[in-house]
């Protein structure tokens, strides 16, 4: 009965469009478009009605419902309409009302199963997918037989093919987590001096994961000599079995012979008015030696110049029981009345490192200009200054800038690349033998800007390590620049003890940080070394190709103005320790402000 009085409507709207002065356009009835879809369920079909014409409205019926009237549709918009399926099947009739323009439409008849994939206990292993099922006809799926989600594999409980009947609504695979396979990690027990001398193993399962004592003290097979664990190295090296197998190190020291060892003594330049330490040296003492250290008259840190209180010679043998000495300087307070120091830098283009420091002093009022030299003699090499080096520099007396970098390549050699060093460590390694994360070299070309780009976090061996606070992401490398070797330190993002900041050292461009263990970093802001001295007392840092290796104080000589330059070596060792100048923890206090003067300066001039 209702079928025929939507029919009946349909006549009757044929008849009256006419009369009423309605128009009928003749493409109208293809206006609204149907279609079907296949449904989410067993018990309803899915119809669509998309109008590709003016706004309009229009009337339905489907199979085994009633007639609907006055249904609104937009331009472009598309009715979803899902009514009761009968017998797998139904049937839409749709009339246009502005159009009188009557279409229908046989429902798909299918609907989708969910499927999903999970353990026993319920946990979802991957995300649901559907299968289509057809009326009268099973639903089929076949599922993946183990799935791996991170280190873990999970194998599917029984068949991993279904067929089901239609009427089904979903389908749940069972899985139950494999026994992952042990492993064996390693603790390589390493000397002072990085000899491997013993290598303990140990299992590390899914389950409990794997840990191994370390001894305190073990007797050496290579040459039966008798080694302490060092303050600070671990006595038990654990791991989860997440992080994968592992080659740990523990430190140790040689005990027999003790009293005959070489060992390292510290002399800090201390700060009279604040009591930090401005610098440190640090001089070998061999046995039966005696060691003496004359302590800098004057000497420059960070733009600002110092001067001894009390610059008594230091003298140490060797047996002394103090391995620390303090000398207190206080800082040359420059004004209208007092000469002002400045330092030019002549550095090697090539390396980045310091040929030759030169002094001088500007009278108040006054200006001075330097000439720089052309050539220099270093060590039998003869250096010409480079391509875009002014050959003279120009300080008026009071200008803030009191250290100039001008650089020089070896006669013959052009300089227009060179290698810049990339490495990422591990805070808690840094010690001569252990390893660095990663290292990577790039080229710095002449008129180019290298961008240096690093990850805030790093993944390594299973294991995800996190850049330390206080360190950039992101650095631009001027080619006139001494730094050759940027050295990112990381700590496991699971190590929060270790979650400490660098911060500014004394020159502004250092930074500095000291772990709870007791292991202090300096990164040279000059050069990007860094100065590693750990809780045992050794000194080291990363070199260019990434590796640890102990730390050695650069030897630069130093020309007072009107002072006859030497070739590089030519001065006694007692000599250069009252003109070397350290910085940081034992660098050379060439550091402030060296990078950006070069180009301020060179600017100035330009314009």
């Amino acid at each position: 009965m209702k079928k025929k009085l939507f029919r009946l409507l349909v006549v009757l709207a044929m008849i009256v469009m006419p009369v009423t002065g309605v128009m009928i356009n003749a493409e109208a009835a293809s206006n609204l478009m149907l279609g079907t879809a296949v449904s989410n369920n067993p018990d309803t079909r899915v119809f669509t009605v998309k109008n590709n014409g003016e706004a309009t409205t229009f009337a339905w019926e489907a199979t085994g419902t009633g007639e609907t009237n006055g249904v609104s549709i937009a331009r472009g918009e598309t009715k979803r309409i899902e009514v009761p399926a009968v017998n797998g099947s139904s049937h839409l009739t749709v009339l246009a009302q502005d159009a009188a323009a009557v279409q229908e439409i046989a429902s798909l008849n299918q609907y989708y199963i969910n499927v999903t994939f999970s353990t026993v206990d319920g946990t979802e292993l991957m995300s649901a997918k559907t299968v289509t099922c057809t009326y009268n006809n099973n639903g089929t799926y076949t599922a993946p037989s183990t799935i791996t989600l991170g280190s873990s594999v999970y194998d599917i409980n029984g068949n991993n093919y279904i067929s089901v009947p239609y009427g089904t609504r979903s389908i749940d695979f069972k899985y139950t987590k494999r026994a992952q396979t042990p492993y064996t990690s390693t603790v390589a027990l390493i000397d002072q001096d990085g000899v491997e001398h013993k290598i303990l193993s140990y299992q590390v399962t899914e389950a409990n994961g794997g840990s191994v004592n370390t001894p305190e003290t073990f007797v050496s097979t290579i040459n039966g000599r008798t080694y302490k664990r060092i303050a600070g190295q671990k006595a038990t090296v654990s791991q989860t079995y997440a992080q994968g197998q592992m080659r740990s190190i523990v430190r140790y020291q040689v005990q027999d012979d003790v009293a005959s060892k070489p060992y390292n003594i510290y002399i800090q330049y201390v700060d009279k008015a604040t009591g930090s330490a401005i610098l440190t040296k640090k001089l070998l003492v061999e046995k039966d030696k005696t060691v003496d250290h004359t302590p800098s008259k004057t000497f420059m840190k960070g733009g600002k110049q110092y001067e001894v209180v009390d610059g008594a010679k230091i003298t140490h043998t060797f047996g002394d029981a103090t391995k620390t000495y303090q000398v207190e300087y206080k800082q040359v307070i420059t004004d209208e009345n007092t000469p002002q120091p400045i330092q030019v830098n002549y550095v090697d283009l090539a390396t980045g490192e310091d040929l030759q420091i030169h002094q001088y002093t500007v009278d108040p009022g006054k200006t001075k200009t330097i000439e720089v030299d052309t050539t220099v003699e270093i060590d039998g090499k003869t250096y010409v200054l480079s391509p875009n080096q002014e050959s003279t520099i120009t300080h008026k007396f009071g200008e803030e800038t009191t250290e100039y970098n001008v650089y020089f390549n070896e006669k013959g050699l052009e300089v227009d690349k060179y290698e810049v060093s990339v490495t990422y460590m591990n805070v808690s390694n840094t010690y001569v033998g252990e390893d660095t994360l990663y290292t990577t070299k790039l080229e710095a070309n002449v008129g180019q800007e290298l961008n240096i780009e690093v990850p805030a976090q790093y993944e390594a061996n299973g294991t995800t390590y996190v850049l330390m606070s206080g360190q950039a992401t992101s650095y631009s490398h001027d080619f006139y620049s001494t730094r050759r070797n940027y050295v990112m330190v990381y700590r496991d993002v699971n190590d929060t003890q270790n979650e400490i900041e660098f911060i500014p050292g004394e020159t502004g461009t250092d930074l500095a940080a000291t772990t709870p263990g007791g292991t202090n970093f300096t990164i040279d802001g000059g050069t990007g070394n860094p100065m590693i001295t750990n809780p045992d007392g050794t000194v080291t840092t990363v070199d260019q190709d990434g590796q640890i290796v102990p730390y050695e104080e650069p030897q630069t000589e130093v020309v007072d103005e009107n002072e006859t330059p030497l070739a590089k070596g030519d001065k006694s060792t007692s000599n250069n320790t009252a003109y070397v100048i350290g910085g940081g923890f034992a660098t050379v206090a060439i550091i402030a402000g060296i990078i950006a003067f070069v180009i301020k300066k060179k600017k100035a001039q330009q314009a």
